[in-house]
């Protein structure tokens, strides 16, 4: 017999056929951002960002050696203190030997000791901050290569730089011994960043009889090698070869008293046409003390910083302006060996002396030169607006 009508199959069905109205769907919920840390659900997007930024920062985890960072493939030429290693947001530490070959997990707390009683070798530091269970851990890696060398090395390194180098005609030749030499010494990383230098010198110079090849004047890439070798190393020889480089570079950003008193005031003279004039670096010294006689040479420098180093103390007793001194810079700065860097710290000291002198119209050829220079193009285009206003 075939069945009519519905067949009531389930609860559901019965429920429904009993109503005499079916109600009709409901609005949309508003959609809810939920945290994946915690159980909390936001109404926008921008409050659950502000929530985990409040309750589930992820902070970077790092290293520093007396309150400064070094980077994540640093040289360590200085020994490192055990009080002055610290670690900032760091729950987890793993240490290689190997140059990250193979980590092994150790406590943060002793960091500091590995670190301040490693002399030589590799060490590779990752440092994580499990800051959520559920969540990746911030991960920051660092990759610290010691040369750490004793006071008897470095001295050592000292003394046949200065017994081969230090004379006013080094060669290519003069630099292979003294590399031979100080190789047998052990502070290799030191030595030769002192050889770079003189390299860069010579090749600056670009004297066939220095053994350099004729047309070859990258010296940069020697000097600045030297330079990030040597910044850091506090020995007196360390510190004015890296002055001199800055200085050969137009760098015044960390000026500081070398005792090379030419040096040291040429960049009091040069200094106040930086953005770095308000540094409040002291470099006077006393230009005529009796301790010059006695001074010795101890490092070449290139003839073009050498030049720079003698107009300034020229300029600055000068009684008045003269024709011949104008004529002798003018020849000084067009000369196609002239390189650009010199030529605009001669124009520096061109324009400071004229107007010291009175002579404005002399100081408007040198501050045109130097408008739009990166180092001394803004003191030099204040300038010449104040004259233009006169």
């Amino acid at each position: 017999m075939p069945t009519v009508g519905w067949i009531r199959e389930n609860d559901i069905e019965r429920f429904l056929s009993g109503t005499s109205t079916t109600p009709g769907p409901r609005p949309a919920a508003p959609p809810r951002f939920f945290c994946p840390f915690c159980t909390s659900s936001f109404p926008t997007r921008s409050t659950l960002g502000s929530h985990l930024g409040e309750a589930h920062r992820a902070s970077r985890p790092y290293l520093a050696f007396g309150g400064s960072e070094p980077s994540s493939g640093d040289v360590v030429r200085n020994k490192v203190p055990h009080r002055s290693v610290h670690l900032f947001n760091v729950t987890d530490v793993s240490l290689s030997n190997d140059g990250g070959g193979s980590f092994r997990p150790i406590k943060p707390g002793k960091v500091a000791r590995i670190i301040s009683d490693t002399r030589s070798g590799r060490l590779s530091l990752r440092l994580e901050n499990r800051f959520e269970a559920k969540a990746v851990p911030v991960v920051q890696t660092y990759d610290l290569r010691f040369r750490i060398y004793s006071e008897a090395q470095l001295n050592a390194v000292d003394r046949a730089f200065v017994a081969k180098l230090a004379r006013p005609d080094p060669t290519i030749f003069m630099v292979d011994e003294f590399m031979e030499q100080a190789a047998r010494e052990g502070a290799a990383d030191y030595s030769s960043a002192l050889g770079d230098y003189v390299l860069g010198v010579l090749v600056k110079d670009a004297d066939p009889a220095s053994g350099v090849r004729p047309g070859l004047r990258d010296h940069r890439r020697k000097l600045n090698a030297s330079l990030r070798a040597l910044k850091d190393v506090d020995r007196p020889l360390a510190r004015l070869v890296s002055a001199l480089i800055r200085f050969s570079s137009n760098d015044f950003s960390n000026t500081y008293r070398t005792g090379l008193v030419a040096l040291d005031y040429a960049n009091e003279c040069l200094l106040p046409l930086t953005r770095f004039a308000d540094a409040g670096v002291s470099l006077a010294a006393e230009r005529d003390s009796p301790k010059e006689a006695g001074r010795v040479r101890v490092t070449p420098i290139d003839n073009g910083c050498d030049s720079v180093i003698r107009w300034a103390d020229r300029l600055s007793g000068l009684a008045r302006w003269s024709r011949a001194v104008e004529d002798g810079l003018r020849a000084e700065t067009d000369a196609p060996s002239c390189d650009p860097l010199d030529r605009s710290k001669l124009c520096g000291l061109w324009a400071l002396a004229a107007l010291r002198l009175g002579k404005a119209d002399a100081a408007r050829e040198p501050l045109r030169l130097l408008s739009g220079n990166d180092c001394f193009g803004e003191w030099a285009e204040g300038l010449l607006e104040e004259m233009a206003h006169e």
